[in-house]
């Protein structure tokens, strides 16, 4: 019954993201772009993939990115690129909550680099660790040589929080390139507990772990939060509403997906290939290479049912509720998380 629902479920949607972009194609008219985009629809259809969501192909990485033989395929990254804006763009006209659409731009979360004209908003576990550095790099410090964290050393040696207006000159202005990661949210959220809450000992968040396990800290014992006590921990901020950590805070909120006309949307899921084309395509930074900083060994993919199976369908229900946005906007789907509970 799980199954046949599902399968119901993915119909449907592949149903209503294609008319989404057809209609699209309707308002803008039919040029070179949109009617390329109408052939894709249809190859996606007849290929019968195995995730027929127009939405999700958009986000898990493409066949027809690079050649067989490695090259580059520009002419179609930049179309996966173009077709990726038109449906955020959508999404955030009729589909995310009311929040989402007038949600203030965060401002104090985008690093703006004024020598090479690049503005990028930092969503935590979306290759965050690797940008933070690749910034430090570009603003001639040494990320290897801290004391602190990429984002502290980035913060307070580099990169001070913009203010409005100072984020909004060179968002409007057509000489800077702005982009921003997206991951799968849950996969991100689960990212979140493993490296900060279940992984390594991070003292900023020993109190938020004992927070999490409801115990009270008279000693130095640490305390160990299951996945469960950590999406409770979630559900019970959010409810009171209270501010998310940013590790864990949605980013359709954090970085003002609908209020930023990003140049570059990339997917953490085919993140290589896309920030190699960004690297090539913004000037000078061709001069710098993007080293690897995450430092978790985990293999979320894998261990996705295992935690998430831990959780009642309450719990499900409420993450929902709190990502749908996230997932809407970066084309990815929830349902195949409640095969895991069941």
């Amino acid at each position: 019954m799980a199954r046949q629902l599902l399968r119901l479920t993915r119909f449907v949607l592949c149903t209503i993201l294609v008319v989404t972009v057809l209609m699209t194609i309707m308002v803008d008219g039919p040029n070179q772009d949109t009617q390329h985009l109408g052939l894709i629809v249809q190859e996606e259809q007849q290929d019968n993939r195995s995730n027929p969501e127009l939405g999700v192909w958009l986000y898990r990485g493409s066949d027809f990115i690079t050649h067989e033989d490695g090259r580059e395929n520009v002419e179609e990254m930049q179309l996966l690129f173009l077709t990726r804006k038109k449906f955020m763009n959508r999404v955030c006209k009729h589909e995310v909550s009311n929040r989402a659409q007038t949600v203030p731009l965060n401002h104090k979360e985008f690093l703006i680099n004024r020598e090479f004209k690049i503005v990028w908003c930092s969503i935590f576990k979306s290759a965050s660790s690797s940008w933070f550095a690749y910034f430090l790099t570009l603003a001639g410090k040494n990320p290897n040589v801290r004391k602190n964290s990429e984002v502290e050393l980035a913060r307070k040696t580099a990169y001070p929080r913009p203010s409005m207006q100072d984020l909004q000159e060179v968002l409007n202005d057509p000489s800077y390139t702005s982009f921003v990661i997206l991951r799968e949210p849950f996969q991100r959220i689960l990212s979140s507990y493993l490296d900060k809450i279940a992984g390594k000992e991070e003292r900023y968040y020993h109190s938020v772990r004992c927070k999490m396990t409801k115990q009270k800290r008279r000693t130095s014992k640490p305390c160990f939060p299951t996945f469960p006590q950590y999406v409770d921990y979630i559900l019970e901020q959010y409810a009171a509403g209270k501010m998310l950590d940013e590790h864990w805070q949605p980013y359709t909120l954090f970085c003002s997906l609908c209020q930023v006309n990003f140049t570059y949307v990339l997917a953490f899921e085919n993140i290589a290939e896309e920030q190699n084309f960004l690297l090539n395509h913004v000037e000078g930074l061709q001069n710098y290479p993007l080293k690897h900083e995450h430092s978790s060994e985990h293999n979320y993919s894998a261990q996705v049912r295992e935690h998430y199976s831990q959780l009642s369908r309450a719990q499900l229900d409420g993450l929902v509720d709190i990502y749908k946005d996230d997932f809407l906007i970066s084309g990815h789907s929830w349902i195949e998380y409640y095969e895991y509970i069941q």
